[in-house]
């Protein structure tokens, strides 16, 4: 050690008794930090381990919360989903009938109804969609006169059994065949014309109506028809509507009367130049004396045969007297 007093180092020597009562201490407190140490390993082991436990509890609850969770999932959300997507599915595939489930959450329930309202609304829609074609069908097969429903592309989509009966043909040579067929070769082109120009605008170009022409039948042999045309629209776009109405009859009937006409023309012209003639006759005052009892009017010959004596008694008085004959 250093003494403060004389400032200098002096070094002492500890006694044996003193290094033993330092190993004792040392020792001791080797001891004491032994026992320490073995006390907050324990604690800590101890609280490792709660905290095991506690995050293995944690983990089970996590597991089970997110079990259930998906067990509510799938019985309250993707079980009512997937019924709804499976019914939309069959209604658009055609099964109108399938009735569409209104369950799960209150969102879901609400989208059920409404696709449920929307499939009763298009099933309606359908129904009546479906009589009124069946009162069209029903229309179109009771018309008087042959009907055809031709398509854009000149292809027949509608037949009724006046059309069969009036071209000769059945439903199946008449639907879905083109309607050039009964057509006369001379008039296709102008009626292949005619169509494209009105299909491309049905609004704006007019359709003939009420026109006479003429169609061919399944011996080729051309009939006299009255057409009569409408514009249907559909789903496609439209077809247009045509009535066939055979004027054969009536164009027979026309001509005969026409015949008729000139037959009466002739016999009007013949009476009144033949009245005429009566009435020349009469003014000459020879025509009781001439041929008692003679019709003029019913006995051509007879009349011809006083005509020509007329002229003579004209052509006899028309000369000057002389003596008498001696046959007179």
């Amino acid at each position: 050690m250093t003494s403060p007093r004389h400032g200098r180092s002096r070094t002492t020597t500890p006694s044996p008794g003193a290094t033993r009562c330092d190993r004792k201490g040392i020792a001791a407190l080797q001891g004491l930090l032994t026992q320490a140490q073995k006390q907050v390993t324990g604690r800590l082991a101890t609280d490792q381990a709660f905290l095991l436990a506690a995050l293995l509890a944690v983990v089970a609850i996590v597991a089970v919360i997110t079990a259930t969770g998906a067990v509510i999932v799938r019985r309250w959300l993707l079980r009512p989903l997937t019924a709804v997507r499976q019914a939309a599915k069959s209604v658009a595939a055609g099964d109108h009938d399938t009735t569409v489930p209104a369950a799960g959450p209150a969102e879901l329930s609400d989208l059920g109804r409404a696709t449920e309202l929307m499939r009763t609304r298009l099933v309606a829609a359908l129904a009546e969609e479906e009589r009124a074609e069946r009162r069209f069908r029903g229309l179109f097969e009771a018309g008087p006169d042959a009907m055809l429903a031709v398509a854009a592309d000149g292809s027949m989509v509608m037949a009724n059994q006046q059309a069969e009966h009036l071209f000769g043909y059945g439903s199946a040579e008449l639907i879905g065949h083109p309607v050039m067929t009964l057509i006369p070769p001379a008039d296709r082109d102008s009626h292949q014309r005619r169509r494209e120009h009105y299909f491309a605008d049905p609004d704006r170009v007019p359709l003939y109506s009420g026109r006479a022409i003429s169609m061919v039948g399944q011996q080729g042999k051309e009939l006299p028809v009255e057409v009569g045309l409408s514009w249907l629209p559909t789903d496609d776009g439209g077809v247009v509507v045509a009535s066939f109405r055979d004027i054969s009859e009536r164009l027979e009937a026309q001509a005969q009367q026409e015949r008729l006409r000139r037959e009466a023309d002739h016999d009007r012209e013949t009476y009144e130049r033949r009245l005429q003639q009566s009435e020349r006759l009469e003014s000459l005052g020879r025509l009781d004396a001439l041929e008692p009892g003679v019709d003029l009017l019913e006995k051509p010959f007879a009349q011809t045969t006083l005509l020509r004596r007329v002229r003579r008694a004209v052509d006899t008085a028309g000369e000057p007297a002389g003596p008498p004959s001696a046959g007179r």
